[in-house]
């Protein structure tokens, strides 16, 4: 048996959260920093945001391209119900804004359960309001938000 060093840069950062696309590896790291890396070519990169404050919400592509180019999708916060939802694309290292409604977002209670699937970010949330578990979808090919579906159990069940 051999044993394989991993060498993760940034990994000195307290870790959040992390996600998985199609070879990259996305990590949330402290203090709203985060940082894109490749484990095959092991090469990373930290992403400057704009806000001290931003939640990476997940990473996915646009699957109607022939070519793979990655994007990020988050948003920064700045009070309560002051939001602002934003995608990162990796190949021009630029930042766009999204206009999405309030009740569009993500924030009903996500449950960091993150998933991509086909260019797509997926993951479990909560709504207050209904008091439903939920599955929202980010299309990266739209650049849209909404739900998937709604899951068939209840707080407390």
């Amino acid at each position: 048996m051999h044993q394989i060093s991993v060498d993760i840069p940034f990994y000195s950062y307290f870790l959040y959260d992390q996600h998985y696309c199609y070879g990259l590896l996305i990590c949330d790291l402290f203090c709203n920093r985060t940082a894109v890396w490749n484990p095959l070519l092991r090469r990373g990169r930290q992403i400057m945001t704009k806000n001290i404050r931003f939640k990476l919400c997940g990473i996915g592509y646009d699957s109607n391209r022939s070519e793979i180019s990655y994007k990020l999708f988050g948003y920064h916060y700045y009070y309560e119900h002051d939001y602002k939802l934003e995608i990162y694309e990796c190949a021009s290292n630029t930042w766009k804004y999204i206009n999405a409604p309030y009740e569009e977002w993500p924030i009903k209670e996500p449950l960091d359960n993150h998933i991509s699937l086909g260019g797509n970010s997926y993951w479990t949330a909560y709504n207050i309001e209904t008091s439903e578990y939920l599955i929202r979808k980010f299309d990266f090919s739209k650049e849209i938000l909404k739900n998937f579906c709604i899951l068939p159990c209840k707080k407390n069940h």
